[in-house]
């Protein structure tokens, strides 16, 4: 068993991955992660709206939209983050926030993963069943899309096709490649979105902790921003 900790965080204490070096270092010691990416999302979501938040990891993102949405679709495929991802939300009792252990990208099959904390990746062999997102039915309108998947942004995006032509919602995407960005870019404007970059420092002085020490330099995470009205934030625009 991974060893694992139980930190305060902005929003609450959450259960961490004890050897993350990146993930669970942030909130540890500053006690949030990407936390600019995640004023991002609420400076565009309202009170009722529905959030699908695709590679939720162990929550951090979930967590702190919840209160801010009508409903969460927490998608996790690695076990051993999903694991930690539903424990945080019962400490958080985080009612509106739904977890689900399954992968999506553009076909369905079954995968597996290849777990290293917060850049765990998908792998061919498993037991983990990976669908597109418009092969599941039934949701209510899908306000905002969150993509952090470690090279499978694409295939996502072109398995959830017709739910974000249809539904017309907003889309966020951790790009972890910069050889995908602009097919990505490419891809999203294709559908007639306007798009965005955003880049989200993992280092703040204004950070939860207060703690003035910068373990990751000037690393930030490449983040794009998709939508079909005027974002309501300073972005710019690609």
């Amino acid at each position: 068993m991974l060893p694992a900790k139980e930190v305060n965080t902005r929003t609450g204490n959450l259960v961490i991955h004890s050897e993350d070096s990146i993930i669970g270092r942030s909130i540890e010691n500053y006690g949030e992660y990407c936390w600019s990416e995640i004023e991002l999302i609420k400076n565009h979501i309202g009170t009722n709206d529905f959030i699908i938040d695709v590679g939720a990891g162990v929550g951090t993102h979930s967590v702190a939209l919840g209160p801010h949405c009508g409903k969460v679709l927490s998608i996790e495929a690695d076990n051993k983050n999903h694991d930690l991802l539903v424990k945080n939300l019962a400490i958080n009792m985080c009612k509106n926030i739904t977890p689900n252990h399954m992968a999506l990208g553009s076909e369905f099959k079954k995968v597996g993963t290849n777990f290293n904390y917060s850049k765990t990746t998908i792998t061919d062999n498993g037991d983990v069943i990976m669908t597109a997102l418009d092969n599941i039915q039934g949701f209510p309108a899908v306000n905002l899309i969150k993509v952090s998947a470690n090279g499978m942004e694409l295939p996502i995006l072109m398995g959830a096709k017709n739910t974000m032509s249809y539904f017309k919602c907003q889309v966020v995407v951790d790009v972890s490649d910069k050889a995908s960005k602009p097919f990505i870019i490419d891809y999203l404007r294709g559908l007639n979105y306007n798009v965005y970059e955003f880049k989200c420092p993992l280092f703040t002085t204004a950070n939860h902790k207060r703690n003035s020490k910068n373990l990751f330099g000037d690393a930030a995470k490449d983040i794009i921003f998709a939508t079909f009205t005027e974002p309501n934030s300073r972005l710019t625009q690609v």
